[in-house]
């Protein structure tokens, strides 16, 4: 699922992931978390208006169901933070945007994430890219990131 993720630049790599989130079971917060994400991103391949929302709001109430049940999961508040910082205004999902950010950079400043596993390695290069941080967070993140 990590990997499939990371490939969500194209329609297919989201057809893709969405494909094989489904599957997974949501009796586990983490797998539950990634269907939400999955199906958030399904929505941007989706016509008109009206199902983009809809699949959009399916997506986001999995996310937010699977982080209500593990608050503290680095991994999950990740996701979170991708979906919303790629997300239209319109949309109205932007509000933890900072709160998953500045929870983010405390994981990667007490050492509760490890900067050298190759999946925080690509969180980080996708904040890197993201509008939707500060040059004072980005200056506490950059340290983390493998030259």
């Amino acid at each position: 699922m990590r990997v499939l993720f990371f490939q969500c630049e194209t329609n297919e790599g989201v057809q893709t992931y969405y494909q094989e989130a489904s599957q997974l079971s949501n009796s586990v917060a983490l797998y539950r978390g990634y269907k939400g994400s999955a199906t958030t991103m399904l929505a941007g391949t989706k016509d008109g208006v009206q199902e983009k929302f809809s699949v959009f709001n399916q997506g986001k109430d999995e996310l937010e169901a699977a982080i209500a049940l593990e608050p503290s999961n680095h991994e999950l508040r990740f996701l979170r933070y991708a979906v919303q910082s790629e997300v239209p205004m319109i949309v109205g999902y932007k509000g933890q945007l900072k709160e998953d950010l500045e929870y983010l950079i405390k994981g990667f400043e007490s050492g509760a994430i490890s900067s050298h596993y190759w999946y925080w390695q690509n969180a980080l290069a996708f904040i890197q890219k993201s509008d939707d941080k500060s040059s004072e967070q980005w200056q506490r993140l950059s340290k983390f990131v493998s030259q």
